[in-house]
Protein backbone atom coordinates (compact mmCIF):
# COMPACT_ATOMS: atom_id res chain seq x y z
CA UNK A 1 0.00 0.00 0.00
CA UNK A 2 1.53 3.75 -0.95
CA UNK A 3 2.11 6.00 1.85
CA UNK A 4 -0.71 8.25 0.91
CA UNK A 5 -3.25 5.84 1.12
CA UNK A 6 -1.97 4.64 4.27
CA UNK A 7 -2.50 8.12 5.66
CA UNK A 8 -5.96 8.10 3.65
CA UNK A 9 -6.95 5.24 5.60
CA UNK A 10 -5.65 6.49 8.79
CA UNK A 11 -7.75 9.53 8.37
CA UNK A 12 -11.08 7.92 7.72
CA UNK A 13 -10.40 5.91 11.10
CA UNK A 14 -9.67 8.68 12.41
CA UNK A 15 -13.02 10.39 11.40
CA UNK A 16 -14.78 7.28 12.64
CA UNK A 17 -13.36 7.21 16.10
CA UNK A 18 -13.98 10.75 16.40
CA UNK A 19 -17.68 10.75 15.24
CA UNK A 20 -18.41 8.44 17.62
CA UNK A 21 -16.60 9.84 20.21
CA UNK A 22 -18.88 12.74 20.70
CA UNK A 23 -21.79 10.01 20.90
CA UNK A 24 -22.90 9.65 24.75
CA UNK A 25 -23.53 5.88 24.87
CA UNK A 26 -25.46 5.89 28.26
CA UNK A 27 -28.11 8.04 26.30
CA UNK A 28 -28.42 5.24 23.51
CA UNK A 29 -31.01 2.43 23.80
CA UNK A 30 -29.75 -1.08 23.72
CA UNK A 31 -29.99 -2.91 21.33
CA UNK A 32 -30.15 -0.46 18.55
CA UNK A 33 -28.26 0.20 15.55
CA UNK A 34 -26.06 3.45 15.35
CA UNK A 35 -25.32 4.94 11.75
CA UNK A 36 -23.55 7.93 11.25
CA UNK A 37 -25.03 9.55 8.13
CA UNK A 38 -21.91 11.77 7.24
CA UNK A 39 -19.80 8.44 6.72
CA UNK A 40 -22.20 7.09 5.41
CA UNK A 41 -23.07 9.42 2.48
CA UNK A 42 -18.97 9.95 2.20
CA UNK A 43 -18.79 5.85 1.24
CA UNK A 44 -21.67 6.46 -0.95
CA UNK A 45 -19.58 8.80 -3.11
CA UNK A 46 -16.87 6.63 -3.28
CA UNK A 47 -19.21 4.19 -4.69
CA UNK A 48 -20.89 6.13 -7.14
CA UNK A 49 -17.37 7.48 -8.22
CA UNK A 50 -16.70 3.89 -9.36
CA UNK A 51 -20.18 3.62 -10.96
CA UNK A 52 -19.56 6.37 -12.88
CA UNK A 53 -15.37 5.62 -13.97
CA UNK A 54 -16.23 1.97 -14.43
CA UNK A 55 -19.93 2.33 -15.93
CA UNK A 56 -20.74 -0.87 -13.72
CA UNK A 57 -23.51 -1.16 -11.48
CA UNK A 58 -23.16 -0.67 -7.59
CA UNK A 59 -26.30 -2.38 -6.13
CA UNK A 60 -27.55 -2.67 -2.06
CA UNK A 61 -28.06 -5.84 -0.63
CA UNK A 62 -30.97 -5.67 1.46
CA UNK A 63 -29.91 -8.61 3.16
CA UNK A 64 -26.94 -6.83 4.45
CA UNK A 65 -27.89 -3.68 5.07
CA UNK A 66 -31.86 -3.49 5.35
CA UNK A 67 -31.94 0.05 6.68
CA UNK A 68 -34.61 1.68 4.59
CA UNK A 69 -35.23 4.52 6.64
CA UNK A 70 -32.26 5.91 4.71
CA UNK A 71 -33.47 4.73 1.41
CA UNK A 72 -33.90 8.08 0.00
CA UNK A 73 -30.21 9.16 0.62
CA UNK A 74 -28.92 5.72 -0.46
CA UNK A 75 -31.03 5.87 -3.57
CA UNK A 76 -29.54 8.77 -4.95
CA UNK A 77 -26.11 7.48 -5.13
CA UNK A 78 -26.62 3.52 -6.20
CA UNK A 79 -28.60 1.90 -9.38
CA UNK A 80 -30.45 -0.65 -7.08
CA UNK A 81 -30.99 -3.14 -4.92
CA UNK A 82 -30.65 -6.98 -4.55
CA UNK A 83 -33.22 -9.42 -3.06
CA UNK A 84 -33.18 -13.33 -1.68
CA UNK A 85 -37.04 -13.23 -1.76
CA UNK A 86 -40.40 -11.70 -2.40
CA UNK A 87 -40.38 -9.26 0.10
CA UNK A 88 -36.70 -7.87 0.19
CA UNK A 89 -37.71 -7.20 -3.24
CA UNK A 90 -40.74 -5.29 -2.47
CA UNK A 91 -39.06 -3.14 -0.14
CA UNK A 92 -36.48 -2.57 -2.65
CA UNK A 93 -38.66 -1.61 -5.01
CA UNK A 94 -41.11 0.51 -2.63
CA UNK A 95 -38.64 1.94 -0.50
CA UNK A 96 -35.25 2.75 -2.52
CA UNK A 97 -36.97 2.64 -6.20
CA UNK A 98 -34.10 2.02 -9.05
CA UNK A 99 -33.06 -1.48 -10.30
CA UNK A 100 -34.40 -4.54 -8.16
CA UNK A 101 -32.28 -7.96 -8.88
CA UNK A 102 -33.33 -10.63 -7.61
CA UNK A 103 -31.75 -14.64 -7.05
CA UNK A 104 -32.95 -17.66 -4.63
CA UNK A 105 -30.08 -20.04 -4.47
CA UNK A 106 -30.99 -23.56 -5.20
CA UNK A 107 -29.84 -27.05 -5.44
CA UNK A 108 -30.64 -30.60 -6.72
CA UNK A 109 -30.24 -33.04 -4.20
CA UNK A 110 -28.31 -36.01 -5.90
CA UNK A 111 -30.09 -39.41 -6.60
CA UNK A 112 -29.35 -42.43 -4.96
Amino acid sequence: MAPHQQRERVHESDALTAAFRQVDLTTVPSPCHVLHRGLLESNLRILRSVMDRSGAKVLLALKGFAQFSEAKLISKYLAGTTASGIHEALLGREEFGGEVHAYSPAFKSPRR
